[in-house]
């Protein structure tokens, strides 16, 4: 998976790291670094970097160098700052590639945390408590991660910049103490930042035994006549540390260079030539045969589609083949989709999830192998269940929440959750069956030139966030599910969207009618619940599925105070107007009596 991984912690004397070079398609990194105890009987300090070869690991991970500094008040210390570079590089490429550097790195760093400040409590030998700083090159991004006082540098024009700050506290005397490091607390808070990088770019990682005596113009000075040689760079990380050694540091001294020579930037004809690949299938009937599947019936044939149900000749397995329309051959935004449906598919395993199997090695068309889903779209159930009982409908709701909850763990939101979109099967089973429109964090940050250029799936049916341009989180897709929800239920949706151009709208555009107001025997409760769910502020909303289904399921003390909140006439249309109507009658003889006296 990659060109090598550099090490070295718990060692006295002065070992260079062994220098890396990767070079894959659209990106060349170069890295190289150095360690010495210095001063010290041990070395403390450990550095790794992590070059993929793979152009499919390079491009979901990217590459990643990392530095950490054992606290040396420790006998264990060079131990916690070895296990955090190295287990941080192991886990952070085993993390799913549909997440983000963020979650997988965030994920990674509390895990390791958490067994640094277990092991602290445990043992008997000191705390285990290492400072640690994490460059990750994806794409054309450059992530930071960091916490403690190692700092990481970027070179760029011949100006060194500091992109970390010291996790530090000033003591009597002028010395510094550390206020955060891994290991230290199990409430972990890492820095984390975003930037962009450059070809010619250099990353520079230092524990503090070199950045205590030199200065950013001293490694300025040093970084700005950078060699051409992988190799080199390994020198030139030696002479830095000898000469914070000359100044007399006190510490270890440890430094890695990171080098972008080139980073991936796909054209548009790039782009378009990747999606033409693969063919787009000719429009089939029954009998006709592709890569060893033969269509045993039409499913659907339209404009945007054509949907299949195959056999596999080997096999005899049956499966549904959805192919795109030639229509479509043109449009660079639906064929990626498209191939992002295939990509979602195979990534996602949940029994509510419909499942998309590998296309046949060597395959030259582009079509989505599914499974078989037998039964009826949720849109053709509601036809046949204009009122269904709350039970029916939590049931499915349930499911779906469970579906989601699959989807957002790999960092996805699906974006185009509606009735047409789940199948209720003859076992009763729920599945969702379109992955067209997921949006994934992994693939966000990789980057593309083909962009949407407005919200996909349907209006009816997206949050308003991301119908007016913000980016979708899990809390729209439950706006989504709250709307379905609604639906079932009413047979209508909670709001009608009004004529005017999408550039106008605002989240007043969304207004919202009761389930209750609708449905009389819905109960006040869940009509509250569903309002919550279909808040168009995404900040009223629930906060996960699971509160609202817990709240239509049985009244939550959100759920009870609106229904308290609830005027009569909404609660009791009949008891308002009987109630009016008396206190009209009492008014008419109480003004009648008066009138009366007025004459007498």
């Amino acid at each position: 998976m990659s060109a090598v991984t550099t090490l070295q912690a718990g060692k006295s004397g002065a070992v260079p790291t062994v220098s890396a070079q990767a070079d894959t398609v659209g990106m060349k990194v170069r890295f190289g670094g150095f360690s010495s105890a210095g001063q010290k009987a041990r070395n403390d300090d450990a550095v790794a970097a992590e070059l993929p070869v793979l152009a499919s690991v390079a491009a979901m991970k990217g590459a990643v160098a990392c530095i950490a500094d054992g606290v040396s008040e420790s006998d264990r210390s060079h131990l916690a700052s070895q296990l955090s570079v190295t287990q941080f590089i192991e886990d952070y490429y085993a993390t799913p590639d549909s997440w983000s550097v963020e979650e997988s790195a965030a994920r990674v760093l509390r895990s390791i945390n958490d067994w640094l400040c277990g092991q602290s409590r445990l043992a008997t030998a000191g705390a285990m408590v290492t400072t640690f700083s994490a460059a990750v090159i994806k794409s054309r991004t450059l992530h930071i991660l960091h916490v403690g006082d190692s700092r990481i540098y970027r070179l760029r024009d011949m100006n060194l910049e500091l992109l970390t700050q010291d996790h530090s506290v000033s003591l009597s005397g002028g010395k510094q103490m550390l206020s955060a490091a891994l290991g230290m607390d199990p409430r972990l808070n890492v820095d984390y930042r975003q930037l962009d990088v450059r070809e010619g770019d250099v990353i520079f990682l230092a524990t503090d035994g070199v950045t205590d005596v030199l200065t950013s113009e001293d490694l300025a000075q040093r970084l700005r006549a950078l060699p051409l040689q992988p190799t080199d760079l390994d020198m030139l990380s030696e002479s830095i540390c000898n000469w914070a050694i000359e100044r007399e540091t006190g510490d270890n001294v440890t430094c890695g260079i990171l080098v972008i020579d080139t980073l991936p930037e796909e054209s548009v004809e790039d782009a378009h030539l990747r999606l033409r690949e693969r063919a787009i299938p000719p429009v089939m009937a029954v009998g006709h045969r592709i890569d060893g599947f033969k269509v045993v019936r039409v499913v659907h044939s339209g404009t945007r589609s054509h949907i299949y149900e195959v056999i596999s000749e080997s096999t005899q397995e049956r499966y549904v083949l959805k192919a795109p329309s030639m229509n479509f051959a043109d449009d660079n935004v639906y064929l990626e989709g498209f191939a992002r449906e295939q990509w979602v598919g195979r990534r996602l395993d949940h029994p509510d999830l419909m499942k998309v199997y590998p296309r046949p090695d060597g395959s030259p068309f582009l079509y989505l192998l599914c499974e078989p889903v037998s039964g009826q779209t949720l849109r053709a159930w509601m036809a046949d269940h204009p009122s269904p009982s709350l039970s029916e409908v939590r049931s499915i709701v349930e499911r779906l929440v469970m579906a989601l909850r699959a989807i957002h763990r790999m960092g996805m939101v699906h974006r185009d959750l509606k009735p047409e979109n789940i199948m209720i099967t003859h076992q009763g089973d729920v599945k969702i069956i379109d992955y067209g429109t997921v949006q994934v964090a992994g693939l966000d940050e990789v980057a593309s030139p083909i962009a949407e250029g407005h919200a996909v799936g349907s209006v009816a049916y997206s949050a308003p966030e991301y119908v007016l341009g913000r980016k979708a989180t899990a809390q729209s897709d439950l706006f989504s599910l709250g709307v379905v929800t609604y639906e079932m239920l009413t047979g209508r949706r909670p709001f009608e969207l009004s004529d005017g151009a999408r550039h106008k709208w605002t989240l007043a555009t969304w207004g919202h009618k009761t389930a209750h107001s609708v449905r009389p025997d819905i109960p006040l409760w869940v009509s509250a619940a569903l309002e919550k769910a279909c808040a168009p502020n995404p900040e009223f909303r629930y906060l996960a599925q699971s509160e609202f289904l817990s709240d239509i399921k049985s009244p939550g003390d959100f759920a009870r105070s609106k229904a308290t909140e609830t005027s009569l006439l909404a609660r009791n249309p009949l008891a308002f107007w009987k109630g009016l109507s008396l206190i009209l009658f009492v008014i008419t003889v109480m003004l009648a009596t008066q009138l009366v006296r007025a004459a007498n």
